[in-house]
Parts: structure tokens; sequence; C-alpha cells
């Protein structure tokens, strides 16, 4: 066999196109080829910005004496994880039972050709043993002749692994009437337990932003303050803290705008280099949803430049968003991004020089490999009081050295950028565009994400059924829950923004087949695949938040929503009957399920939605306070009082009357307030 992956549309497989290993992608072709020769699959999955996956790529995949090996004793097969995260979802749940460790990636596990089922597996690999991991011809050449002599003893953990697997989605359903409020006080306490008061954030390194958990906070603050409840501060300072430390340290980029994947230490001083879409649409969103709360200057900063970047860097030019930017150029990972101090004063004045030397931290040792990944080391105010400065001019001098900066640093070699659009990231970054764009009253943020939504309705959207991925001019592969949630839940941020009547209409087709592709009607709960995917060795129904919210916790918010604001009680019932299911997960670990209790809040305390029907002459003079933007129990639907016969129905009867007219709502019931 050739390697197979030199016409894919994946930029992950096209990268390994040219390795001396016989890769194929994943397809029937590939598994009957494996059965046919009675060879174990050697399933490797990664994705184009991850760094280990290139270093095991250059120091395994591209050795010739290792493709040999892998070639003569395995069938190959490379798996893009963010193109087909149904398989990457099932064999890292079956990596955790074979290994009782989290995974990673490069996930490397290898598969019985008949079940398909795993019997070893693994992460990265070093070419020659270190750190106490063997080489990796070593578990080529053990897990072959395992595969050859102990069939029996695979065979009988095959029967023990998929009992396992299917043991993970079976929950039962609690009654209605147990639904309550008491996890929401255990996660903020857990939550408290694992917080870092120094640095912000949780746990310890490595250190992820975590982004859920902070969504989860500022809900509960803000509901516990809606009931004038005396709740610890402790709750808001979490999450404060926590995006303010991230948007100071080396987890954000100080002359690019944009938040790095994760970070190596508890500081947050060293991250790996690589540009994630749906971290920066999750951190964008928040850092609009804490300026909606504080007006605190800093959070508008972080929003300006992180929109910047998404704008100017990460935009396709017919609308939507790229998925990520490498850690890794030519020059090693991170070197874009580092300076030393020769690099800095060649492009600054003396001026410029001194603040930048004091701001950033270059007075004081390198912190990466003897050059300076730059980071806030003061606040604005702090810097103007040691240069005997105004804040504003201190403000200007910042903003002129990071575009000079910005400036030469673009005409280093950048880093690969992976151009391809997914349907889930693009609704993470579509809401958060929304919501900067509300807050802030700024309407190129909102054109943006109105683009998104129309290339995606253009291009993903082959009706009934979306696409979850757009790549080298094509869609790709069916679309599987969290593109359908994350893009619904998009879709009601921006018709807050503004009110358009093809995206209700496109929100409720998004929702029908929600219903009727990945609804559970016996049990409750949303599949990740459609009931007409493609068989796998399980078929996950995941309730545990991980980089991105678990979708079935957005599902339950997006569905409440939508079904209070439409009166349609299907999908009111389809989110109580989740929460239901998901009773026992979320109860005992409710730290993990901030999605999910953001979800339970909005049940226990239907949404207060606001519709206001619009008369021409009022536009100027309609504004939205401040506290009630963005706020988490409330919606507030601006529509323009001719827009009739296009309106579902039950919008359809809330008439302005020929003067501009607000429709209180809550649960069922909706009141008319003249204005």
């Amino acid at each position: 066999m050739n390697n197979q992956l030199g016409k894919q549309a994946s930029l992950y497989l096209r990268q390994h196109a040219s390795n001396p290993v016989a890769w194929q992608s994943w397809g029937e072709d590939a598994i009957e080829t494996a059965r046919e020769e009675d060879k174990p699959i050697l399933l490797s999955i990664g994705y184009s910005a991850c760094h280990w996956c290139h270093v095991m790529a250059h120091e395994s995949f591209e050795d010739d004496d290792t493709a040999d090996v892998m070639n003569k004793l395995f069938i190959n097969i490379k798996v893009d994880k963010e193109q087909r995260p149904d398989l990457d979802k099932v064999y890292q749940a079956a990596h955790h039972l074979l290994t009782g460790q989290a995974g990673g990636w490069p996930l490397t596990i290898f598969l019985e050709p008949k079940t398909l089922l795993p019997f070893y597996s693994g992460t990265y690999f070093p070419p020659e043993p270190r750190h106490g991991l063997p080489a990796f011809k070593q578990v080529l050449e053990a897990v072959a002749e395992h595969y050859q002599k102990q069939h029996a003893r695979i065979t009988q953990q095959h029967a023990m692994l998929k009992k396992a697997l299917e043991s993970i989605n079976k929950h039962i359903p609690v009654p209605a009437e147990d639904l309550n409020d008491a996890p929401f006080n255990a996660a903020q306490l857990a939550l408290q337990q694992s917080y870092d008061n120094k640095y912000g954030g949780f746990v310890s390194a490595p250190k992820f932003p975590m982004p859920s958990n902070i969504e989860f906070l500022l809900d509960y603050w803000q509901f516990q303050q809606q009931k004038e409840s005396e709740e610890e501060p402790m709750i808001l300072q979490m999450a404060l803290q926590s995006l303010v430390k991230m948007a100071q340290s080396g987890l954000n980029d100080h002359v690019g705008g944009g938040f790095f994947r994760y970070c190596v230490d508890e500081a947050w001083t060293i991250p790996h280099f690589e540009k994630m879409l749906y971290d920066n649409a999750q951190l964008l969103g928040l850092c609009s949803r804490t300026f909606a709360m504080t007006e605190h200057s800093h959070f508008k900063q972080i929003i300006t430049e992180t929109a910047h970047w998404l704008l100017n860097e990460m935009a396709h030019p017919e609308g939507g968003f790229y998925a990520s930017i490498d850690a890794d150029s030519d020059e090693g990972e991170g070197a874009y991004y580092v300076w030393d101090k020769e690099q800095v004063a060649a492009v600054l004045n003396h001026q410029e020089l001194q603040i930048a030397h004091y701001y950033f931290g270059l007075e004081g040792p390198a912190n990466f490999e003897g050059k300076w990944h730059l980071q806030a080391h003061c606040q604005q105010q702090a810097l103007a009081e040691h240069f005997n400065m105004e804040v504003k001019d201190v403000i200007e001098v910042i903003d002129r050295i990071k575009h000079k900066l910005l400036q030469a640093r673009t005409q280093r070699q950048s880093p690969k950028k992976d151009k391809k659009l997914l349907t889930s990231w693009n609704g993470l970054t579509i809401s958060a565009l929304a919501k900067a764009g509300f807050v802030l009253d700024r309407d190129y943020y909102i054109r943006a994400a109105q683009s998104a939504v129309d290339f995606i309705h253009q291009n993903l959207w082959e009706a009934p059924q979306l696409k979850t991925c757009y790549a080298n001019g094509s869609a790709q592969e069916p679309g599987f829950l969290d593109d359908y949630v994350f893009l619904l839940e998009g879709l009601l941020q921006l018709l807050q923004a503004e009110w358009r009547n093809s995206d209700i209409h496109f929100a409720i087709d998004l929702a029908e087949q929600l219903l009727a592709q990945f609804y559970d009607e016996d049990n409750g709960g949303f599949y990740y695949t459609a009931h007409d995917h493609e068989d796998l060795i399980q078929r996950p129904k995941s309730f545990v938040d991980e980089a991105i919210p678990a979708a079935n916790g957005v599902a339950v918010k997006v569905l409440l929503q939508l079904g209070y604001l439409l009166a349609e009680t299907r999908y009111i019932d389809a989110a109580r009957k989740t929460l239901q299911l998901s009773w026992k997960s979320i109860t005992e670990k409710p730290q993990y399920h901030t999605s999910l209790l953001c979800g339970l809040e909005n049940y226990l305390e239907p949404t207060d939605i606001r519709i206001v029907r619009l008369h021409p002459s009022d536009e100027e003079q309609w504004v939205i306070p401040m506290e009630q933007r963005l706020h988490a129990n409330q919606l507030i639907f601006i529509i323009p009082m001719d827009l009739v016969g296009e309106l579902p129905p039950a919008l359809i009867s809330k008439q302005a009357n020929g003067y501009t007219t607000l429709y209180h709502c809550k649960g069922m019931q909706c009141v008319e307030v003249k204005k």
C-alpha cells in the first residue's frame, strides 16, 4: 500500500502525505484491507496545530526504518480529530479505560481489525526510550507480536472493554421533581477548592483556561444577585481574577492579539503556542459578559484586541473563521512570538524602549530559551505613576509599541494556519462576536457574525442536514451534536444583537433536526452522532465539559430559551428530560458539568424574555442599559414592527399596534407593556 493522504481535504492529513508510512484515511477500504491481511490497525489521531503531533511525526513517521516496521506489521490510519471528533471521542474513552490515564494528542491506539476495538494504547512515543516511555519501534514490535500470539487474551479483554464502553452511556433518569439547586453550591465550593488564589484559574500546571467554569460562576453570581442572596464575593472574584490574569499573562499574545491554548506553568508564563478558534471565541464571549457587568476598561481592551485578531487573522474572505494557527514554524515552537532585547531595541525609540522594558518585564531574566515571551508585568496605572505620565498617554505609547513590534514580527516566517472552517467552533465565534458587538455597539462585529452564519447556511447546510467542516472548497462529514447546538446558541445571541428573520428560521430548522436526529426519545439526552451515522464501537452521549462545553449542556440551555421564545413545549420537554437523565452525573461531580448547571439554572428559573416591537421613530432613542445586556437569565429581542408575515406564529401575535411595544415573558406567560 502507498500513502493515500495527498488528496485529502484535511490539512493535518496532507501534512503526512510525504511520510514514508503508507497512511490511509479512515474508511471501509483501509479497514477491509486490515481484515483481509489480518493485520492490526495503527490508528493515529491528531490535529494540525498539535506540537507533539509534529514532534512524533518528525522523529518517527518521517524515519524510513520506523516506517518500514509500521508498513510491514500494521495498516496505518491517520485521523484529523477536528474533522472526525466522533472517532476521537470514542477512542479517547477507550484509551482511558485501557490505561487508566487521560488521553491526549497524538493518540496512538492499536485496533483489532474485525471489531475495531483497541487492545493497546498510548499517546506520544519517543524514538528512543526516555522519560519512562519505551521507544516507538519497541512498542510496534511488541504490539504486533502480542496480536499474533495472544488472540484469546485480546478477545477476553475486548469483552470487558465493550461492556465498560456500553456502561458509560447507561444513565438512569430521575423524576422531574428531583431536579433542584443543590448542585450549584456544591460546584462553586469544589471550584473554590481547586482555585489558584495567586494566579487565577483552576488546578496547577499545565494550566488551561477552562471557560465553562468561568461561565458557570458568572451565571451563578447573576442568578444569586437576582434573588438578592448574600453570596460570598469569592464567586465573582474567581471569574474576574482568572480572566484578568489570563489577559495579562503569557497566555495572551500581547503583540498580535488572541489567546494561546494553555500554559505549561501555574503562573501562565509560557504557553504551548498554538492558537485555537474555540478558546478565543469562548474567552471573547466571557470578556464581553464581564465588561457588561463591570464596564471595566481592561475588559474592553481585551475584547477589542481579541476581536481584531479574529477579524484580521482568522476570517475567511467569504465569511466564517479558520480553525487554528500552529505553534511551530521552521525555527521551532514559539519562535515567531518571542523576542531578544536587540530585536525590541531595533524598532522602538528611546521612550518606547524604556516603557517596553518595564511593562513587558525585559529588565528581568529571559523566560523562554534565552528570549522573552512578552506579558504585562504591571497595570497601566502603575506604569503611568512609574514614568510620571498620564494614563491615557501611557496607553497611547503601549499601543504604538505593540504596533511597531507587530510590524516587525510580520517579517518573520509565520506558523501555518489551518484554514478549514468547523461549524461548531464557528458557532462559538458567532456567539462571541454577537456578544462583543452588542456590548460595545460595534456593528462590524455583528456583520462578521452574520457573514459567518450566511456562509454556513449557504455552504454547510444541506437541508435537513448540517455538515461539520468546510475544507478545500467543499463541505465535509455529517454534522455532530455540537455543530447543531453551538450554532443554535450563536443564532440566539445574534438575534439579540440584530434581528433577522432568516436567523430565527434557521434556528428552528436546527432545533427540529436536533430532535429528529440526535435525541434519545426513550431515555432523554442527546447522542453525539446522528441516528443514521456510521456505527462505531460506542455511541457517545457525553455530559462532561472539556475544552469546549458539553454539547448536552448547551442543548438544554438553547432549547429552553428557544422553547419559551416560541412557546414550543417539545423543546422544553427535551431539555428537562436531558437534565433528568444526567442528574446522577451532575450531583456526583457538579464541577465537571458546569454547562449542564447553566442549563439547570435556566430550567429552575425560566429565562426572562423581553420582545420589543420597535416603531421606526424610536430606533435612535431605544437603548438597552448595560446591566441588562448579556445577563445570564435574560434575553432581549428587538424586532422592527413592520416584520410580521415571516415571523414564527408565537411572535406574529406580539404586534406593535402603531407604537413601540414591549412584551415581557416569563415561562409561558407574556404581558404587554406599552412604551
